[in-house]
């Protein structure tokens, strides 16, 4: 399991719920939700909570350019849809 690369997310209080929330249905898709949370910030420089305060327009943008470095490393459309339903979850 690697979500100890990504565990320093779930000392904040809204990402540690969102992931328990999670864990309630599948430990396992919580973890993997966790480490596209995790590396969707990481590319995008932003943290969970950034995401959160986000306005609509500035999150579909976000989300966007997010897509777009996607495509230019040549990741598929459903590897790069995977990150996209961890971010709006």
């Amino acid at each position: 399991m690697q979500r100890s690369r990504y565990e320093h997310l779930l000392q904040d209080p809204d990402p540690r719920r969102w992931y328990m929330d999670l864990s309630r249905g599948s430990e396992a898709t919580a973890d993997v939700n966790l480490r596209r949370l995790g590396r969707f910030c990481e590319i995008m420089g932003v943290k969970p909570n950034d995401l959160l305060n986000m306005d609509d327009r500035s999150l579909k943008n976000l989300i966007l350019d997010f897509i777009s470095v996607m495509e230019k490393e040549n990741y598929t459309g459903s590897y790069t849809y995977s990150f996209i339903k961890s971010v709006k979850s």
